[in-house]
């Protein structure tokens, strides 16, 4: 195990002590737990009911190092990336023109694996539909990069960082830093140029 993660695991044991001495009113049976509990054999809590094992939590808290990277990270702990793949935050496609169908195909996924809302009329339109990342999961995501930028990051940045810094303006981000990690996800990997071999 890497310092750094030993460093998280006593950080969370230090936040956890800070709960149990403030949140007196957790109510187990309702999942009422804040954002941020660690509960043995269960994990940490990301809010609204979801949860994630400790050395998942550990590796995202150390591996993120920017905003962009945490919400890329927590969205690839959170989803599989085969349900990433095939999905839009809205479920419609935008200009792919089918390839997300096509990796639908590919990964034999449906919308059965996905909460769909069938509000939108424009989503229910079957040439724009794609599946639909479950809103609950996503919230959920946004719930805890709230308090990672407040509990973790923001712990992290220089006073002159922090004259520049905007944490409204990184919460108003986080769609965007979803789609484009989806974008990115979703983007054929380069293939590496062939060596020639020059004889003489």
């Amino acid at each position: 195990m890497s310092q750094d993660i030993k460093d998280i695991k006593v950080l969370m044991d230090q936040k956890n002590q800070i709960y149990n001495s403030t949140e007196k009113s957790i109510n187990p049976q309702l999942n009422d737990f804040p954002i941020g509990y660690l509960v043995e054999g269960k994990g940490i809590h990301l809010g609204l009911g979801e949860w994630m094992d400790e050395e998942t939590h550990a590796s995202l808290i150390a591996d993120s190092t920017s905003p962009s990277m945490f919400v890329g990270n927590i969205l690839l702990s959170v989803f599989k990336k085969s349900v990433l793949l095939v999905s839009t935050l809205t479920g419609r496609t935008t200009n792919r023109k089918g390839k997300d169908k096509k990796l639908a195909e590919k990964y034999n996924l449906d919308n059965q694996e996905l909460e769909d809302d069938n509000d939108d009329e424009e989503v229910n339109n079957k040439e724009n539909h794609v599946n639909k990342l479950d809103s609950k999961k996503v919230n959920a995501c946004k719930a805890y990069y709230i308090h990672w930028l407040e509990h973790y990051y923001e712990q992290e940045l220089t006073k002159r960082q922090m004259k520049t810094y905007n944490r409204s303006e990184q919460i108003a981000n986080f769609k965007e830093y979803i789609t484009k990690k989806i974008s990115n996800l979703k983007q054929p990997k380069a293939s590496k140029p062939k060596k020639i071999r020059i004889t003489t």
